[in-house]
């Protein structure tokens, strides 16, 4: 029976990509067919990992309750030192720059301009202390132009091989995936505590829906600006998730969203009847 191999570095794996022959990939037949129509062709499977031992803590507090009785909603991207920033909010933007960089340079080594129907997956595992073991997990399929045109960096989106054909066919090109986690903290007001009783008539509770509705505009706002950083004239939304926690034994709520999407760049007109939904990105407002 041989030995058991060792697990390969990352190193040996770009290695082994830069020395591919036969092209392979996670896409469907029809996906890649779609692709092949506007120049683009499957390379190989890419994937970035990163497990990490982190402390997912929250605010710090509510904030002041004399202050705020009213009603205030603070966000992970705006709240005072008094409130503090969630590390849990910083650990999960460094671990997803961490798996898609890692993505980006495995499609690279293999002769790549892009991964696309790229899919990120998170499972956390809780230890003694507090601590919890996050392990991040990005998986797509790298493509090439069968231009002459080279990208100087890979792009990164999870739209489909069909969604991507689409986009380019309409005059836009993915740039990068984008993804924006916001928590909001909110102390629940007195008006609210009475709302939210057993034996209060049936209705909204305005504390719940303040903070629910603060957090997805700072999220929907922090993943604008993060698609315009990466050099997008618009952007599309995949995915928006919301978790919320009423806390009704600590006098206050919480709420987190996540936005997930992909930046865009125009690279010409587009035709009149475009094949995907576009988000214009503006410094005015949502349109």
């Amino acid at each position: 029976m041989p030995a058991p191999q060792p697990p390969s570095s990352p190193r040996q794996r770009l290695e082994r990509l830069q020395q591919l022959k036969v092209r392979t990939g996670l896409l469907p037949v029809a996906e890649q067919a779609a692709l092949a129509g506007v120049g683009f062709e499957p390379v190989t499977e890419v994937i970035g990992a990163l497990a990490k031992q982190v402390q997912p803590t929250g605010f710090y507090s509510a904030g002041n309750y004399w202050q705020d009785r009213r009603g205030r909603t603070y966000t992970s991207s705006t709240a005072p030192v008094s409130v503090g920033k969630p590390l849990r909010i910083k650990e999960l933007k460094e671990g997803n720059r961490t798996v898609l960089a890692r993505i980006r340079a495995e499609a690279q080594a293999a002769g790549a301009d892009g991964v696309v129907g790229l899919q990120l997956s998170l499972t956390r595992e809780g230890r003694s202390g507090g601590t919890e073991l996050w392990r991040f997990l990005a998986v797509g399929t790298a493509v090439r132009s069968t231009g002459r045109r080279r990208a100087a960096t890979p792009f990164t989106t999870d739209l489909s091989g069909t969604d991507v054909a689409s986009a380019v066919r309409a005059g836009w090109v993915p740039l990068s995936m984008v993804i924006a986690p916001v928590m909001a903290i909110r102390l629940v007001d007195p008006w609210s505590q009475g709302a939210r009783r057993r034996w209060a008539p049936p209705g909204e509770i305005a504390a719940y829906a303040d903070v629910v509705g603060v957090c997805r505009r700072q999220a929907r706002d922090d993943f604008a600006a993060e698609a315009e950083r990466a050099g997008g004239d618009a952007a599309v939304l995949s995915r928006m998730e919301l978790d919320f926690d009423p806390n009704r034994n600590e006098g206050y709520c919480e709420a987190m969203v996540t936005v997930t999407g992909t930046a865009l760049g125009q690279f010409r007109a587009p035709a009149r009847e475009a094949g995907l939904p576009i988000m214009r990105l503006s410094s005015k407002g949502e349109q």
